[in-house]
């Protein structure tokens, strides 16, 4: 399970958490675990991030978080929706969105169409009761990205999209945001000067200090609000806490 523990600091300000999700017994077990196995380990690990995360910004409560990684691949749209459906299943009003633009999968995950969404909206196509999409998992819905745009920074950047947060803001509880890879493009910074903060998953084993390093830069530079890190496919409990050390102080250190 993971296993999150919150940094403290001084004047009892919050620090960002960091958390280990293990590794999956089975690929297929990976996706919408909280919903189909509510009793696995896995559903349990989201279920302490969720935790950690309401811990962790206790100083500040987050309505709004923008999930992104380093690079492709380390499991940013899985845990982005992983983490979404343990609210919903409290009770709270969820709504996923996907601005991964460019390589968009939340649509996958939960099984509709993206032949419209958040760009159709975002460039007046479609009015906005249109694109939030109910899902299979009570209080939980769906802004799925839609066709892939030639302008996708310049969209996330909009007026349009301010506007489209602070509507959905009072709509509902909680909303995540599914972004691109930070190190590739710059559309997880555009989104996140908007949100409340940005969660960063990175991959056990693989993502470097290096890539870690850049981007803690990257978001200190537009000041943008570091909620904590999510360690994917992490074997616990045999180097859990080396992976703690080890991230929690590549991201920490000057």
């Amino acid at each position: 399970m993971a296993h999150a523990p919150a940094a403290s600091t001084d004047a009892g300000a919050s620090a960002p958490f960091v958390a280990a999700v293990e590794k999956a017994e089975a690929p297929r077990m990976i996706e919408l675990v909280p919903h189909y196995f509510p009793n696995s380990r896995l559903a349990e690990s989201y279920r302490s991030i969720r935790t950690a995360l309401l811990l962790s910004s206790a100083d500040r409560p987050v309505k709004s978080l923008a999930m992104t990684s380093a690079l492709p691949g380390e499991g940013k749209t899985v845990s982005a929706a992983n983490l979404a459906v343990t609210p919903a299943q409290s009770g709270k009003s969820v709504l996923v969105v996907d601005a991964d633009l460019r390589r968009p999968r939340q649509h996958r995950l939960f099984k509709v169409k993206n032949t419209f969404g958040l760009t159709t909206y975002l460039t007046d196509s479609v009015p906005l009761k249109d694109v939030v999409k109910s899902t299979d998992i009570p209080n939980l819905s769906l802004v799925n990205a839609g066709p892939i745009p030639p302008n996708p920074a310049e969209l996330l950047g909009s007026e349009k999209m301010a506007r489209f947060i602070r509507m959905m803001g009072e709509e509902c509880d909680f909303m995540i945001f599914d972004m691109p890879p930070m190190l590739e493009i710059s559309d997880a910074l555009v989104l996140g000067a908007k949100v409340d903060g940005v969660v960063l998953v990175v991959w056990g084993d693989k993502t470097s200090r290096e890539a870690l390093k850049k981007v803690r830069e990257k978001l200190d530079l537009l000041k943008v609000r570091t909620l904590g890190v999510i360690i994917n496919n992490v074997t616990l409990p045999h180097h859990g806490g080396a992976y703690y050390k080890d991230y929690y102080h590549s991201y920490h250190s000057s």
